[in-house]
């Protein structure tokens, strides 16, 4: 339970990197870089704030491959001499293989220490070497032991380098040399995504690693031929002495060791308040008014909060439930042996054994159970979690004690004390409140068929009117709870509060159509047991008539056994049902946002993809047929790119309602290409008349130039009329287009008919629910030109936005074929703006959850009928110990040993399975409400997704229990035994 919350934040991590604040100088401050020394300083006081390392981020030199050069030599390594000798571009017509990188200068000893990029293994980069990453070597055609020039900026470090120039080259007039072209040998290269020390964003960059600690004593010597020794060895001196530590343009910081200790809890709110804290501690430190600072981790942490808690949730419900099933299990052990030894009890009675004797035995038999249990629990556990501790850390890129916590002991002793302490409560009222006459009755069965119950009138005993009173004091604290405790809970945005209520009410309905589910049980079994006999259909009919009568006869008792399975069922399912669902939707918003297999996409520009590099994809998307099945593209919105509108809306022909739209262009083939979901593409209505064609097809057609698909809630909102049963697709409505002038906001307005209402597109805003949301509108390209009334003149002038490629999924090697056409896709933009999104990359995370929750409600399943069966195993013995007279008749009657085995098998199997078919029925019923709650608050389309494996592994584990269940009891009690001896018992 406590690791939970450390594995969202390694979700977390993965798109921020592993840092918790970054500190950086403010814009308006007038300065560029923080003197990390002097910050260091001024927060030594406190030892919350002292763990910071510094680091510059360099974005946009220029790095070559050194046996590139024409003039460079391989016994001379670091002669660059060279690359100076023809002006200050020299290098560029030396060397021909050259790309733009981003460089990292990091303490690597100390972001070690603070477990900034936990995975990262490379040690501190050593002098003259480098570290590079795979993309940057791939492009350069680089592999270790290759040697790099790095053309950087001679002025890094502004500041020092003024000062060292002023004491070393008294020279007035003196010619600065704006590149310093660095030598470097590659010591390692590393996978961009193999740790999360740097924001995910770099990952598609060409990235370098230098150490920050040494760069100036690397650099010095290559400075230009015009700059002094003594300037040279004023840099290393300066460098030696870490004065560079003064200029970084990066103060990273972490709120403690180990760091993960900041997000072990499951509240977001709690994390956020301190991190708030502590990180506007530093920054008022520092002067808010010269530093800005960001919570990395936090803000990407918010994402994936509401399910992280809600998971926590779930996991202490389920130990709650465990630790429910076990108080219930020796709640049923201890009644069959105080039922089944009610004549030895009746002896220590007579012969003088105390009340407070009875009570004592009967907690020291529960003692027996609870203190081999705690002992057996904890080594498997310790056992367990070793084994688990490997893939958790793979999981978390977390370091886990191999121990278990003391926080785990100490609850495992005190539940070992608890819950058998509460479970022998009613077995202990049931031994002392039996009549002594019946006890010592031996002659008699204890099977009561009949049973009559006399109520004395008058005014009622304490006893009488308790239940009642206790039923309306519990439903009167559980309404004026929810009735205070929910406003609470959201006027404190306490989402912890919220989803307990919201768990006890839905564990509260469980349990409550469990125990309704009680006046079907029967039926139930009745259905159960003819199904079975008809399968077996050889069994003799005697055994029905017996089998039917014993249900009857033990329903009492069998009762427990039936409430713990079916409620545990019902919950296991429940939980299974809406964590798949909320899989299933974050599964579904990757595949909504994507569109494809693979997106090309520049949201944030609005001039979108350049078209030259729109021509390059296109050639290696067509270099790749017939992989690449089919691709497609659509525009920036019409507001974004073009300069002259300030908003575009739509409102019906009287203007008397507007709507935020936005209008994009589709190729053609938009809706043609396969989909990765049915579901992401859902057509409202379409128009009958235009049949045979695509949506987007249609929108290319003489009547499409004139209108748009559009959401099918704007059907009602610009009130479409019905004709025939459905809308009329003539039924115009205006396209308000504001325009922004220099003495006044002119607004224009054109006429577009619907071409479709869509319920769902891929990378658009489709919906038929109300939303205030900003719906889009798909219309042709030529549409879109047409809409601009002359301020575009050629579809040329239209940027696109995105680029969407269907792949065949089938083909063999398929995530190795992709991989590397998302690589050659990602060399095309890069630099551009543009960003390659693959899918499979998106969801395989979301893929690796579902088999993990998989599992463990597997596994739980299996949990509960191991409990079941043990509760079943004591439900059985009881029953044939108090009917060994009528077996020893049955026996004597000629009914053989197997026969009987056989009565209480079926009995068994049946028992079991109206439970686990109520339990199924019960759990699918309110984990669709929810489903189909859930699809409808978030507009979603997602279906119900039943457990059939969870209900296969029930009925699987039902029959085995049936069987290992009554073995032990049946062969006891007539296996070993003659009639005789059964008889006279």
């Amino acid at each position: 339970m406590a690791i939970t919350p450390l594995i969202f934040l390694s979700l977390a991590e993965r798109i921020s990197g592993e840092t918790d604040l970054t500190a950086w100088a403010d814009w308006n401050s007038g300065f560029y870089h923080l003197n990390y020394t002097k910050a260091a300083s001024l927060l030594a006081d406190n030892p919350d704030y002292t763990y910071s390392t510094p680091r510059m981020s360099r974005y946009g030199l220029s790095m070559y491959a050194a046996k590139s050069c024409s003039a460079w030599s391989s016994s001379a390594p670091t002669d660059v001499q060279f690359t100076y000798a023809c002006g200050p571009s020299c290098i560029d017509s030396q060397c021909s293989l050259g790309t733009g990188v981003y460089a990292w200068l990091i303490d690597t000893d100390r972001e070690r220490e603070f477990q900034i990029g936990r995975a990262w293994s490379l040690p501190p980069v050593p002098k003259g070497g480098i570290y590079i990453g795979s993309l940057t070597a791939r492009a350069l055609k680089l592999n270790v032991g290759d040697y790099v020039i790095l053309s950087d900026d001679a002025f890094m470090f502004g500041t020092l380098y003024s000062q060292v120039k002023a004491s070393t080259i008294p020279t007035p007039g003196f010619q600065d040399v704006k590149d310093v072209n660095i030598p470097l040998v590659v010591k390692a290269i590393y996978q961009e995504d193999g740790s999360n020390k740097w924001p995910q964003w770099t990952e598609t960059d060409y990235n370098v690693v230098l150490e920050f600690s040494t760069i100036l004593e690397v650099a010095a010597p290559y400075y230009h031929p015009t700059y002094p020794q003594a300037f040279r060895d004023g840099l290393t001196a300066a460098g030696s002495n870490l004065a560079q530590y003064g200029e970084a343009n990066q103060l990273i910081f972490v709120c403690g060791i180990p760091r993960t200790a900041c997000y072990s809890d499951s509240n977001y709110g709690n994390i956020a308040t301190r991190l708030l804290a502590w990180g506007s501690g530093i920054r008022f430190r520092l002067g808010f008014d010269e530093v800005d600072v960001g919570l990395d981790v936090l803000g990407t942490l918010k994402n994936v909060s509401t399910f992280s808690q809600f998971l926590s949730l779930i996991t202490s419900i389920v130990v709650a439930l465990f630790v429910g099933l076990s108080c219930f299990l020796i709640y049923n052990l201890l009644m069959v042996s105080v039922e089944t030894k009610t004549f030895e009890l009746g002896i220590l009675r007579m012969i003088g054994q105390t009340r407070g004797g009875v009570i004592v035995m009967i907690l020291m038999q529960a003692a027996t159970y609870a203190i081999p249990a705690w002992a057996v629990g904890l080594m498997l556990a310790q056992l367990l979690f070793v084994i688990g501790k490997r893939f958790l850390e793979n999981i978390a890129n977390i370091t886990i004690s191999s121990r278990l916590t003391t926080n785990s002991i100490a609850l495992a002793t005190v539940l070992g004390i608890v819950v058998p302490a509460i479970a022998a409560i009613l077995p202990i009222r049931q031994a002392l409140s039996g009549n002594l006459r019946d006890a010592l009755d031996k002659r008699h069965s204890k099977v009561k068929p009949v049973i009559i119950t006399i109520e004395r009138s008058g005014p009622g005993s304490l006893a009488s009117i308790l239940p009642n009173a206790l039923t309306g004091l519990v439903l009167a604290s559980v309404t004026f709870s929810i009735y205070y405790l929910v406003p609470k809970a959201l006027v404190d945005n306490n989402l912890a509060l919220l989803f307990n209520i919201f768990m006890a009410l839905l564990l509260g309905m469980l349990l409550g159509m469990v125990m309704l589910s009680f006046n079907v049980q029967p039926m139930v079994e009745k259905i159960i047991l003819t199904m079975l006999l008809i399968l077996v259909f050889f069994e003799n009919a005697a055994v029905h008539s017996l089998v039917a009568q014993n249900l009857v006869a033990h329903r009492m008792r069998n009762r427990k056994t039936a409430t713990m399975f079916a409620f545990s069922l019902a919950f296991i399912i429940f939980l299974s049902v809406n964590l798949t669902v909320e899989l299933d939707s974050m599964e579904f918003d990757k595949m909504q946002s994507v569109g494809a297999q693979i997106r090309i996409a520049d949201a944030n520009d609005p001039t979108g993809i350049g078209p030259l590099s729109v021509a390059q994809i296109e050639a290696t998307l067509e270099a790749a047929r017939p992989f690449v099945i089919d691709w497609s593209a659509r525009s920036v919105a019409n507001r974004l790119f073009d300069d002259g509108i300030q908003d575009t809306k739509l409102t019906n022909l009287g203007r008397i309602v507007t709507y935020g739209i936005n209008i994009v262009a589709v190729t053609p083939n938009w809706f043609n290409i396969p989909e990765p979901d049915p579901n992401i593409f859902i057509v409202g209505e379409s128009d009958p008349s235009q049949t045979g064609l695509s949506i987007s097809e249609q929108l290319y057609t003489y009547k499409g130039q004139r209108s748009a698909a559009i959401s099918t809630i704007m059907r009602q909102n610009l009130a479409i009329a019905q004709v025939g049963g459905h809308s009329n697709f003539s039924d115009a409505f205006l396209v308000q287009t504001t325009l922004s002038g220099s003495v006044k906001i002119n607004t224009q307005y054109n006429v577009l008919e619907p071409a479709s209402f869509l319920d769902q597109a891929p990378y658009t805003v489709m919906t038929k629910f109300p939303t205030s949301a900003r719906t889009t509108a798909l219309v042709s390209f030529p549409t879109l030109v047409d809409l601009s009334n002359g301020r575009i003149n050629s579809v040329e002038d239209i940027p696109i936005q995105s680029i969407h490629v269907a792949l065949d999924t089938s083909t063999p090697g398929y995530a190795g074929k992709l991989g590397e056409l998302v690589d050659t896709l990602g060399d095309v933009v890069r630099g551009t703006g543009a960003s390659v999104v693959s899918l499979k990359k998106e969801i395989d995370d979301i893929q690796s959850s579902r088999q993990l929750l998989s599992t463990i409600f597997n596994l739980a399943t299996v949990l509960v009928m191991l409990i079941t069966l043990f509760s079943l195993n004591g439900c059985m013995y009881t029953n044939i110990t108090e009917q060994g007279k009528e077996l020893g008749v049955l026996r004597a009657l000629g009914v053989t040993k197997w026969g009987i085995f056989r009565v209480y098998t079926y009995e068994a199997f049946v028992l079991t399975s109206a439970a686990g078919v109520l339990g199924t029925l019960i759990g699918a019923a309110i984990g669709w409400s929810m489903a189909a709650q859930r699809s409808l608050m978030t507009q979603v389309p997602i279906g119900f997704p039943f457990p059939w494996s969870l209900a296969g592994i029930a009925i699987l584990a039902s029959l085995t229990c049936s069987v290992v269940s009554t073995t032990g009891p049946v062969y006891a009690l007539v296996g070993k035994r003659t009639i005789v001896s059964i008889l006279r018992e």
